[in-house]
Formats: C-alpha cells, sequence, structure tokens
C-alpha cells in the first residue's frame, strides 16, 4: 500500500444500556496476499458501560506452549493484510452474528430439538462472568 493512500473507515455508534462503536474499514482485494497491500481494520471501542473482558492468547517463543492474558480494553483493533483475510473475516462475522441472532432468539423460550447450529460446544458461563470482574 502507499504511504499516500487512506483506508476509508465507516463506524456505527450503537446505544443500549452500553454503548459501542463499531468501525471497519478494508482496501481489499489487492490482488493477493498482505505484500500486495490489501488492509482490512474492525473496531470495538466501549463509549460507556460495555461489560466485556478480552483474552488473548500468544504461544510463548521458542516453546510450543502458550500462555493466556485478560485484559479490560477500552478499544480493540484488529488489522488483517491480504485479501483472504478480508474475505474470511467477513465469513467469520457474519457467521458469529447469525449464530448470536438466533441463539438470542432461542434463548427467549425453550426449544424442542436439535441445534442448528454447526461447530457447537459449551463454555462455563460462570467462567466467563469472572473474566468480566
Amino acid at each position: 500500500m502507499a504511504d499516500t493512500e487512506q483506508l476509508k473507515i465507516k463506524s456505527r455508534l450503537i446505544h443500549s444500556c452500553n454503548i459501542l462503536n463499531v468501525a471497519v474499514g478494508t482496501n481489499c482485494p489487492k490482488g493477493g496476499d498482505a505484500g500486495h497491500g490489501g488492509i482490512t481494520y474492525f473496531s470495538l471501542d466501549d463509549g460507556a458501560c460495555t461489560a466485556w473482558a478480552l483474552r488473548v492468547t500468544t504461544k510463548i517463543p521458542g516453546s510450543e506452549e502458550t500462555q493466556t492474558s485478560t485484559v479490560h480494553p477500552e478499544k480493540v483493533e484488529l488489522i488483517l493484510g491480504g485479501d483472504c483475510e478480508c474475505d474470511t473475516l467477513i465469513e467469520a462475522l457474519r457467521f458469529a452474528a447469525d449464530t448470536l441472532a438466533a441463539e438470542r432468539s432461542l434463548n427467549q423460550a425453550p426449544y424442542p430439538g436439535e441445534s442448528l447450529v454447526d461447530g457447537e460446544h459449551e463454555v462455563d458461563a460462570s467462567e466467563l462472568r469472572t473474566v468480566l470482574s
């Protein structure tokens, strides 16, 4: 990407009992991997009262072991390089949004039958709540 090229970022401020700002932008497609200059940007910014935590797992240098850290950020930014990274992020966000909307709807009343979500697994909600405090 040339130094003078600007990445157009669109944002939306979403209000509820909390305020969350989402910002996204891309200059893809650029014809290949990150070396071709494609950049995709995604951020979430706590405008007010958002109860959240971010867990990051990284590989320990020189080892096969990993370490996990938890932070309570004001803002989270995800920056990807390359055309296919943009495409897979779009697909991942679409899957996440569709799944959360379906689950939120199903949680309002008992649902008879099997789940319609692929790759489903359960996480201890009480463990996740401790991360938020």
